[in-house]
C-alpha cells in the first residue's frame, strides 16, 4: 500500500470517529456518522471516485487493462454504496420471495450478502475478461495485485455485510448499545475503503522496474 495515502485517509477516517463520540455527547452525532448524507460517508464516496480515477490513471500508465477493471468496479462500488444498491436489493429479494413481513433472524442480512454477491460476480467477470486480454507492462504480477486488492475488499465486506447485520440485531433488541456498533461498523467499512483506495495508489505510483 501507498503509506502517505494510507496514513493520511486513516488519520481523517478516526477523526470521524473520534467527532462522531463527541457528538454523541452533545447530540450531532447523527450527521457525523451512519447515514448517507453524513459527512463520513460523503468522504467514502469521495474515496471511491478517487479510486475509479486512480484505476484509469494506472491503466494510462501501465497500459494494463486490469488496472481500468479495477478502476470500473471501484465505479460499481461506489454507485452500490452510493445508491444503496445492496439494502434495496435485499428489500426487494425479500419482498419478491415473500419474506419480508415473516421477520426471520438474520433475513436482511442474507438478502444483502446475496445481492453484494451478484456485485460481486460482475466485477469478477471484469477482472477476468481484463486478465485476458494480450500480456501487458505491469509493476507486480496479477496474483499478487489481485491478492492485494481481494483481501481488502474481503476486510470491508466483513464490516459492510456481516458487522451490519449484527447491528441492525442490536439496533432493534439492544438499543442502548447501538451506538458502539454503529462506531465499529462505520468505521471498519471506512477504513476498508481507504486501504483499497492505498493499494491502488501504491500500483499507480510504484516506480517502474527498469
Amino acid at each position: 500500500m501507498h503509506r502517505p495515502v494510507l496514513v493520511t485517509l486513516v488519520a481523517i477516517d478516526l477523526a470521524f470517529a473520534v467527532l462522531f463520540v463527541i457528538g454523541h455527547q452533545f447530540g450531532f452525532h447523527e450527521v457525523v456518522l451512519g447515514g448517507d448524507t453524513t459527512w463520513a460517508e460523503r468522504f467514502n464516496f469521495f474515496k471511491w471516485t478517487v479510486g475509479a480515477a486512480i484505476g484509469a490513471a494506472a491503466f494510462v500508465r501501465w497500459r494494463n487493462p486490469l488496472f481500468l477493471a479495477l478502476g470500473a468496479c471501484a465505479l460499481i462500488l461506489l454507485i452500490d454504496d452510493s445508491q444503496q444498491v445492496h439494502e434495496r436489493g435485499a428489500t426487494f429479494l425479500l419482498e419478491t420471495l415473500g419474506l419480508r413481513g415473516m421477520d426471520i433472524a438474520g433475513d436482511r442480512t442474507l438478502a444483502e450478502a446475496a445481492v453484494f454477491a451478484m456485485t460481486g460476480v460482475v466485477c469478477a467477470i471484469l477482472v477476468l475478461l481484463s486478465l485476458r486480454s494480450a500480456r501487458r507492462d505491469t509493476p507486480r504480477p496479477a496474483r499478487v495485485i489481485l491478492r492485494d486488492i481481494v483481501v481488502t475488499v474481503a476486510f470491508l465486506a466483513f464490516f459492510g455485510i456481516f458487522v451490519d447485520g449484527v447491528h441492525a440485531g442490536v439496533e432493534k433488541f439492544i438499543p442502548l448499545y447501538e451506538a458502539p456498533f454503529a462506531l465499529v461498523e462505520e468505521l471498519g467499512e471506512m477504513l476498508g475503503i481507504s486501504a483499497l483506495v492505498a493499494c491502488m495508489a501504491y500500483y499507480l505510483l510504484v516506480p517502474r522496474d527498469d
